[in-house]
């Protein structure tokens, strides 16, 4: 089984994803783990601490601002979601997940979860994918009803 795991932002999303690789692995020895996060992101440097691979998209955010500068700076972001659909299409034909496991801020892998070979992103069996909600009180997990394989365990 081939999962991807999609973290960024903060370590809150990225630690809460490397343990679930963790599990994932103890359980599934075979399984081979990708994680996908953003260009210069934190995740960056935790991941591979931990001895996973990594791959990157680039991910800019909207500046809440007129100025001439954030304009500017928002149309870059507007090119840049484009380049990182790219991208994300990109590993998932080349990793070719089962599972998409997203705690945070890798969008683009997260939505366009086609299988290889399929055309477009619509209901026609795409990857499934977990995405935990972990915040304080607990965790709560959004299934997208594609028939996500059992949990392990």
């Amino acid at each position: 089984m081939n999962i991807l795991f999609t973290c960024g932002g903060t370590a809150g999303h990225v630690n809460p994803a490397v343990a679930l690789a963790r599990i994932f692995q103890e359980r599934h020895p075979d399984c081979k783990v990708l994680f996908v996060g953003a260009d210069g992101g934190m995740e960056t440097r935790l991941v591979p601490k931990e001895g996973y691979e990594i791959r990157t998209v680039t991910i800019t955010n909207f500046h809440r601002s007129f100025k001439p500068k954030d304009i500017v700076h928002n149309v870059g972001t507007l090119i840049n979601m484009q380049k990182s659909r790219a991208q994300a299409r990109r590993i998932l034909d080349q990793f070719k997940p089962d599972l998409v496991v997203g705690t945070g801020n890798s969008l683009p892998t997260q939505r366009d979860r086609r299988r290889p070979g399929q055309r477009s992103p619509g209901p026609e069996a795409p990857v499934p994918s977990l995405l935990p909600h972990c915040h304080g009180c607990g965790v709560s997990a959004y299934r997208d009803g594609t028939g996500l394989p059992p949990l392990p365990g």
